[in-house]
């Protein structure tokens, strides 16, 4: 069951070419993954459901968006509650999606089955690696529909 719900979600994706109408995010290709980041990576846990992946990357001070940040999807994110991260955590992890930010920073990911993911947000030059651990739950309640803002800093 679980695998029908990834191939289903990753059809999606590539049939709908990761966006919505209003997100400019642009499909990644298989062989552009995490970028080299700063040696200090932000990790931020979500509390709350979400109902979808949807969101917009941007820098803090000045609330700008940020083009050309890759977004990943990964599965298996339980390594970001841990307070020692395993070594081999890239080897049971499987990306499912993945695009980069437009102009204006929005990034959207359609049809994400029920279950905990990893949001891994990256850029070339120098900026820290933001992970979010986040749960989609698109049927329940206590969901919410709100945007996912991430904040990414330069390194110093």
């Amino acid at each position: 069951m679980a695998r029908l719900a990834i191939t289903t979600f990753i059809i999606i994706c590539l049939v709908n070419n990761l966006g919505a109408q209003d997100c400019k995010c642009i499909a990644a290709k298989r062989s552009e993954t995490t970028r080299q980041g700063y040696f200090a990576d932000i990790i931020v846990i979500e509390k709350k459901p979400f109902k979808q992946i949807r969101g917009v990357v941007h820098f803090p001070s000045t609330d700008a968006s940020l083009d050309g940040a890759l977004v990943e999807v990964f599965t298996r994110p339980e390594y970001l509650l841990k307070s020692k991260y395993p070594e081999n955590v890239s080897r049971n992890q499987k990306r499912m999606a993945a695009c980069w930010t437009g102009a204006d920073g929005k990034f959207y990911f359609k049809g994400v089955p029920k279950g905990a993911y990893e949001l891994r947000f990256s850029k070339d030059g120098g900026w820290s690696i933001t992970h979010v651990y986040i749960v989609i739950n698109p049927n329940s309640r206590r969901s919410t529909n709100a945007k996912i803002i991430v904040e990414m800093t330069p390194g110093a």
